[in-house]
């Protein structure tokens, strides 16, 4: 079964794309959802983002320029600080070596591009759901 995060609490949520309009546009979607959202476009970045942001989820493409979203989902499992964060993997590659291989770096979940909202939604959860607010 899935962790949850906490829905009554704002949960920090860094994106790591490459592609910058796809990132921008899902940080706005989740900053509408109610959470705090840092954006990283590569994976050093990225890595550097999470171990000064402190994110509860980490969203990651898997093909990022300097360090892959493979090698940057071990290395934040590696790291004792940043172990928990849930780390989901956002891609076009949705074939099963893909998920297979995602999976053994350390990902918790494997969504494919686009994603839905509501998918991505139920993934990481709306404070604003819980409250009984709406979140447009």
């Amino acid at each position: 079964m899935m962790n949850q995060p906490d829905l009554e609490r704002t949960c920090r949520i860094l994106v790591i794309d490459d592609h910058r309009d796809s990132a921008a546009a899902l940080g706005l979607l989740l900053r509408r959802y109610g959470h705090d959202v840092e954006v990283a476009y590569d994976g050093v970045s990225g890595l550097e983002s999470a171990r000064r942001f402190r994110p509860t989820i980490v969203i990651c493409d898997l093909e990022l320029p300097g360090m892959d979203g493979y090698e940057l989902a071990s290395e934040i499992k590696r790291d004792r600080s940043l172990a928990p964060v849930r780390v989901i993997a956002l891609s076009g590659h949705d074939d099963a070596e893909a998920i297979l291989r995602a999976k053994e770096a350390g990902f918790d979940e494997h969504m494919s591009k686009p994603v839905e909202p509501a998918k991505l939604k139920r993934a990481i959860g709306s404070p604003h759901e819980e409250r009984g607010e709406s979140a447009t």
